[in-house]
């Protein structure tokens, strides 16, 4: 899967001049400009390294590789997933979806002594069981008289 972030939105076409072909299209300084994806695509994918997951097209376009990138909060731009077809050679059989923000759930890790829930996002009935075990099972590890349970 490669991914196509853009900082405009594009209109992506196929363009049947010689051969169909995958274009997109954006607004720049008034007049749309048409930007050969497929080919684009095809090169990365020849020329890239294995370290290398980014293609920058131009100002406004950058191609990802396998993994969207990490988005902030404030950051405003399309991703367009695009399923390849034969390497680049043919055309996407998939049309391309506009997708405003695509979000991975960032995993943050805990410290030492740092309780989890403090961390993940619960709703609050499920936030108030969570705690009510935890609180359970706090009193349990005490050994308070003749106490069966163990710790």
């Amino acid at each position: 899967m490669i991914y196509i972030v853009s900082s405009v939105k594009l209109n992506f076409k196929r363009l049947t001049t010689p051969l169909p072909q995958d274009h997109a299209l954006y607004m720049d300084n008034g007049k749309f400009t048409a930007i050969n994806i497929q080919d684009a695509i095809k090169d990365f994918l020849r020329t890239k390294k294995r370290n290398e997951s980014t293609l920058k097209i131009n100002e406004h376009m950058t191609i990802y590789h396998k993994n969207p990138p990490k988005l902030k909060e404030s950051d405003v731009v399309w991703i367009y997933p695009y399923t390849v077809n034969n390497n680049g050679a043919l055309p996407t059989i998939v049309n391309p979806m506009t997708c405003v923000k695509l979000s991975r759930p960032s995993i943050q890790t805990t410290k030492y002594g740092d309780c989890w829930l403090n961390h993940t996002f619960l709703s609050p009935k499920r936030r108030e069981i969570v705690e009510a075990k935890r609180e359970e099972t706090r009193l349990n590890r005490r050994h308070i008289g003749d106490c069966p349970s163990p710790t």
